[in-house]
């Protein structure tokens, strides 16, 4: 008995201790190219466009510019939940899903400060960079091709991700860095 004990708490061991290589992605979204509508896509746009927005703002750590970005994009939230939209159900679930989820993490980055707490901020817009991104790769969205970055950070076991529409990009967890960084993946090539 404690022979096989023995085996299994050694694979286990073995199997925690393999260090993550740079090609390894651990995906927190998925592209469900069966989701595609156009108008979605249109509808998100604005969405998108807010989030480039935000990154501006953290990569030149303007707070009141973060501020007010990060309060359009609540209003946004809000408003295109509202929407009435020819969808079926279940397309029309992951929408709002999508966006209650982005409007809550948005609500914590509001909370946090770029200067007084950075690991929070950065914590917190990686989440919300993760809730964005799911929610684009649940609605099948095509409109653009959508660049997804990670860096590493000592806090976070994955790293962080942000993304963006260009194949390169500057690291706004370190913003002081100014070398930009390649894409690792293309949502819309996730499966």
């Amino acid at each position: 008995m404690y022979k096989y004990l023995l085996i299994v708490v050694l694979i286990s061991a073995l199997a925690c201790n393999q260090p993550m290589t740079k090609d390894t992605v651990v995906s927190s979204w998925t592209f469900n190219a069966q989701n595609h509508s156009a108008s979605l896509d249109h509808i998100s746009q604005p969405l998108v466009f807010q989030y480039q927005e935000l990154y501006k703002g953290i990569i030149s750590k303007d707070t009141n510019y973060i501020n007010l970005v990060v309060r359009n994009t609540i209003q946004l939230t809000d408003s295109l939940g509202n929407l009435k939209l020819a969808l079926d159900s279940n397309l029309q679930k992951i929408w709002i899903d999508g966006l209650y989820n982005i409007n809550a993490e948005f609500q914590g980055l509001l909370a946090a400060n770029i200067y007084e707490n950075p690991t929070e901020f950065y914590m917190s817009y990686n989440m919300c960079n993760i809730q964005l991104l799911n929610m684009l790769g649940q609605i099948g969205y095509k409109e653009r091709s959508i660049y997804i970055f990670n860096t590493n950070f000592s806090k976070s076991e994955d790293g962080f991700y942000w993304w963006g529409l260009q194949k390169n990009s500057k690291d706004p967890f370190k913003p002081e860095q100014h070398e930009q960084v390649a894409a690792i993946q293309i949502l819309q090539e996730t499966k």
